[in-house]
């Protein structure tokens, strides 16, 4: 975020929704008595103030108070509260925390990903292990099962123009029609 993009009113909006979360966290009074001022801010702080916003209730309407959900993206507020210590630790900008403060916003932890190991090495399932779960499946599950397993698609994904009854010549044991 540059100090730019503050001149957009919805820019400015959403920074403030955004630290009111903080703002409410701050003024609690057990929280306020363990770091009474910004410069005491650590990583039990950040986990704290994490754990605060996981807790947090989100209306789903204002307008019919229907009970809220909890929050889900903690990212933007904890982006937004990272840029504040930043600026805050900016000797050119804030100049508000001494030269020594360390961010606990600065480093997040991200999110892991989904895929883990290499994506070009040999495939988890055999083809010894393929054909025993083909022999083990029924004719409803073979229908279902051969096409994901020959093609890597849905039974009704498969490109445009290819046979929609593909899938019961590949069950049944028929040659595909041409």
């Amino acid at each position: 975020m540059t100090d730019d993009s503050l001149e957009d009113p919805a820019t400015v909006d959403r920074h403030a929704a955004a630290l009111q979360y903080y703002l409410t966290f701050c003024s609690q009074s057990a929280v306020a008595k363990i770091y009474p001022h910004a410069a005491c801010v650590n990583r039990g702080f950040r986990l704290e103030f994490t754990a605060y916003l996981a807790q947090c209730p989100v209306m789903r309407d204002s307008r019919n108070r229907a009970a809220g959900r909890s929050l889900k993206g903690q990212g933007f507020i904890l982006q937004t509260v990272r840029a504040l210590y930043e600026w805050a630790a900016d000797p050119d900008r804030g100049n508000a925390l001494a030269e020594g403060f360390r961010n606990p916003f600065r480093k997040l932890p991200r999110p892991k990903s989904l895929l883990k190991g290499e994506p070009l090495a040999e495939p988890d399932i055999s083809l010894a292990m393929a054909i025993e779960f083909i022999a083990a499946c029924d004719r409803f599950q073979l229908r279902l099962f051969v096409p994901m397993l020959i093609f890597g698609l849905r039974p009704r994904a498969f490109a445009p123009g290819f046979p929609r009854n593909s899938c019961r010549h590949v069950s049944a044991g028929l040659p595909l029609p041409e």
